[in-house]
């Protein structure tokens, strides 16, 4: 979107809970749940096609970041569960 305000210049559809600019500043690193494994994805600014950077099967990440060069990427991963659960009291 234009500093100014207006119509922005370019849609990604990215998850934005976790969004980082590459060290080179042409693209934006996110994280992409497909099938209950989440994964970094790389999407150029100019636009095109998203390429997949992290190739895992299961759980999620949680937190990430790349270092200011661009050479090491640092993360959390883990499970997420939660449990519901009734109690009554009984006399």
């Amino acid at each position: 979107m234009p500093f100014n305000g207006g119509t922005p210049l370019e849609y990604f559809d990215i998850d934005t809970r976790e969004v980082r600019w590459s060290h080179d500043g042409r693209s934006l690193i996110c994280m992409k749940d497909e099938g209950g494994a989440v994964n970094l994805w790389n999407q150029p600014i100019a636009g095109g096609r998203a390429t997949q950077i992290s190739h895992f099967r299961s759980d999620q990440i949680l937190e990430f970041d790349l270092s200011n060069d661009g050479r090491w990427l640092s993360m959390d991963r883990g499970r997420s569960s939660k449990d519901i659960v009734l109690i009554r009291q009984r006399r």
